[in-house]
């Protein structure tokens, strides 16, 4: 209704400054971040001109809008405002830099001034003349424009090409509502903050729908939240290919791809919204956003058609299958998503369910690009060469005793590890083993040689602290790095906390002497592991490794201190820090700094690495 104010614009973004991000930590999402120059016209917003924008899977920065010429810090400012206040509609701020971020041409004195700004970050900076991704926004900027101005968009909601949700097969409104309840609950306990990285979990018992055996959170890349389901590990990977390819994926699998939705108002059909508005007892979440179940398949082209996408809705018992999930994750913990193993009795509308969740090994980038080469009938190019089998028997095994320095008592693990493994692998037993959750940068120092992880382009990783970074840690065998019994290395974790261990090389055992080692000391191995020795067993160790991001060494001790003693002025605001990361299956404060047990160790260790 026109009540003669003038209609509300856009608020334009702020200024920024460098040392609003200096310390902040780096993000290990992949995908690449590009910064670059588009024209826009865009009347309705008053937005025309050119922009700098910042591009990345967490996130767009915008500069603001200039008719005639830019400040030289236009670049900057778009990736500030992509990091610290994000534009699109529900994208909380990520606040972490990338390693290495690309730019695309733009006046010198622009290109002079990101550069010195990337430099004084730590951030690499690599130029290319053109970035498809900046091209790309550029022209889905002005076919919005032009649709806007067509009146083409649907106001009527995207969804309502499939039927209502209580219109399926045994659906009701309390059926819904419990759904929404568990959703509402979710989205509140926020599980996409729990992990760094994205995490494959195996659901059991499986549901009757064929496309939901695994699931996996959304929302660690900002861009939706919500839980998505998938048939196999083999979909899930495939999500990674490059470029993004749905439409094939779709086309090869046999069942829908499913997931739970949080979206805004006017992606939900329209009898669902209604559901909201005639009944005040649904709830909603915090942040606004609606519960939207649904799944995607590809209906295959008619005789001199083009295929098409297909909506789908859940029946009944496959909401309350969804329900219960969400209801999982709402209570799951920090804990739980480092150790790879979630356990819980959930109430659902159709009376408790028990789940055990379990998580899949990580994508490894060599076996997607295999997996998809060998699945795609017409995809161009060569295949990708498989990598190369792992035998079952190592020739030999290292016994490690990794040390974590400045620890009083010492808080150590005794690892066995094939020599056959490599450096990520022996870094992510190391993780495992301590209770890390592989939410910070490492790298090891060998003799005068540093190893670190780098991203999958190959581009160097600087330290926070502008450090040189080391040689490519992938792909490097412990048997290469050629380790004398006796013989110390190190393992630095979270260039900010500090966390330094020690690895000592206390002896080279063959696999059968390995083998006796583990049984010597209880450590119950797999049905397959029985006559070959595993990647990485723990067979000692002593206290529990230190919760994350708590100051170091000095501030773990500080921590326990503060814990051991309920009237410090400081217990209970601590106690209160301390519950995000150390609590039991019920959500209760689980801290003691003086445990040590070696069965959920190993189990989570023959769980996530595998031969």
């Amino acid at each position: 209704m026109d009540n003669g104010e003038e209609p509300a614009q856009p608020r334009p973004p702020r200024t920024f400054y460098p040392g609003e991000l200096q310390g902040l930590g780096r993000t290990t999402a992949p995908g690449d971040w590009a910064v670059g120059l588009v024209e826009v016209t865009m009347n309705a917003t008053q937005c025309d001109g050119v922009i700098a924008v910042c591009l990345s899977p967490l996130g767009v920065g915008m500069s603001r809008p200039m008719m005639d010429s830019m400040p030289d810090d236009a670049a900057f400012q778009a990736f500030a405002c992509s990091v610290l206040e994000p534009l699109l509609p529900g994208n909380a701020p990520l606040k972490k830099l990338p390693r290495m971020v690309q730019i695309s041409s733009m006046p010198a004195s622009m290109q002079l001034h990101f550069t010195r700004c990337m430099k004084s970050l730590s951030v690499k900076v690599e130029f290319l003349p053109e970035l498809p991704a900046i091209v790309a926004f550029e022209k889905l900027m002005q076919q919005a424009t032009e649709a806007g101005e067509r009146g083409e968009f649907d106001e009527a909601g995207i969804e309502d090409s499939a039927e209502a949700l209580i219109n399926q097969p045994g659906m009701s409104i309390e059926r819904i509502r419990a759904f929404a309840e568990a959703a509402a609950a979710f989205d509140s306990m926020e599980p996409w903050q729990l992990s760094e990285e994205e995490v494959l979990w195996k659901i059991e018992p499986a549901c009757e729908e064929p496309g939901m055996k695994y699931c996996t959170v959304m929302g660690l890349a900002e861009e939706q939240y919500g839980l998505a389901f998938l048939p196999s590990e083999e979909a899930h990977q495939a999500m990674y290919c490059e470029p993004p390819d749905p439409e094939r994926l779709l086309s090869q699998l046999d069942t829908p791809l499913w997931a739970v939705h949080l979206d805004e108002p006017e992606d939900l059909h329209s009898e669902d919204l209604a559901l909201w508005d005639d009944d005040e007892e649904f709830p909603l979440s915090n942040s606004g956003f609606f519960p939207n179940p649904v799944g995607v398949s590809m209906e295959p082209a008619a005789e001199g058609g083009e295929s098409s996408m297909k909506l789908h809705r859940p029946t009944g018992s496959t909401l309350s299958f969804m329900e219960g999930l969400l209801r999982v994750f709402a209570d799951a913990t920090r804990k739980h998503f480092a150790r790879g193993k979630i356990e819980a009795t959930v109430p659902t509308f159709d009376g408790p369910r028990t789940f055990i969740l379990t998580a899949m090994p990580r994508v490894q980038k060599a076996v997607i690009d295999s997996k998809l080469s060998a699945k795609g009938k017409k995809g161009k190019g060569k295949k990708s060469a498989k990598p190369a089998p792992r035998p079952a028997q190592a020739a030999s095994v290292l016994s490690l005793k990794v040390t974590l320095n400045g620890s009083k008592p010492p808080i150590w693990r005794r690892l066995l590890v094939r020599d056959d493994a490599t450096l990520p692998e022996l870094h992510d037993a190391i993780q495992l083993a301590f209770g890390w959750m592989d939410s910070h940068l490492h790298e090891f120092t060998i003799g005068e040689q540093v190893f670190s992880a780098l991203p999958e382009e190959g581009f160097a990783v600087d330290s926070m602290f502008g450090g040189e970074s080391g040689e490519d840690e992938n792909g490097v065998l412990l048997r290469e790095l050629k380790l004398k019994a006796k013989s110390k290395f190190k393992y630095l974790y979270d260039f900010g906390d500090g966390w330094e261990h020690e690895i000592l090389v206390e002896k080279d055992l063959t696999p059968e002497a390995a083998l006796e080692e583990s049984r010597k000391m209880e450590v119950k191995l797999a049905a397959s592991k029985k006559s070959s020795h595993p990647l990485a067993v723990c067979v000692a160790g002593a206290r529990s490794g230190p919760l994350e991001d708590c100051g170091g060494i000095f501030g773990w001790e500080n921590l326990c201190a503060i814990m051991a003693d309920p009237k410090h002025p400081e217990y209970e605001e601590r106690k209160e820090w301390a519950q995000g990361y150390a609590t039991n299956a019920l959500g209760e404060l689980d801290f003691d700094p003086e445990r040590f047990k070696l069965k959920p160790i190993n189990e989570v260790l023959q769980t996530r690495l595998k031969v």
